[in-house]
């Protein structure tokens, strides 16, 4: 009998704690949850960044390269946009001669942006704009 107690534990946990939870996110008001959704977004992109990059590390040396010759060429090695930075998955492949800018949708990427750029960043970090990339009047 205490086995089939606990099954029946076991069953109840997993239906009702899902349906609780969905619960508990519709009755947030639509800015709660467009918030909360902004938060998992840059929290789940930057916990998967590293493995990521790592998957990707041969074809993003490639990709990069020419960027690294082209700035490099530059006299003042110039300023570059990131549009869409996310975490800062990208800061490893940036030279040193350049100004990073970033901008980014999300508000809640600042914090991981900010920790990307003092790791990983070896050009000089520019900052965050969160704005939309389709009306970049604030740059």
């Amino acid at each position: 009998m205490a086995d089939e107690d606990r099954s029946f534990q076991h069953f109840l946990y997993h239906l009702i704690l899902p349906v609780v939870f969905v619960y508990l996110i519709w009755e947030l008001s639509r800015d709660q949850r467009e918030t909360l959704r902004k938060k998992i977004v840059a929290f789940v992109t930057a916990k998967t960044t590293a493995k990521m990059n790592k998957f990707l590390e041969k074809k993003k040396d490639k990709l990069f390269h020419s960027l690294s010759e082209f700035l490099e060429a530059q006299p003042s090695g110039g300023i570059l946009l990131e549009i869409g930075a996310g975490s800062g998955a990208n800061f490893h492949y940036y030279p040193k001669c350049c100004t990073v800018l970033c901008l980014e949708l999300n508000n809640e990427f600042e914090g991981y942006l900010e920790e990307s750029a003092q790791k990983y960043l070896k050009a000089k970090y520019g900052g965050i704009i969160v704005a939309d990339a389709q009306n970049m009047k604030v740059i």
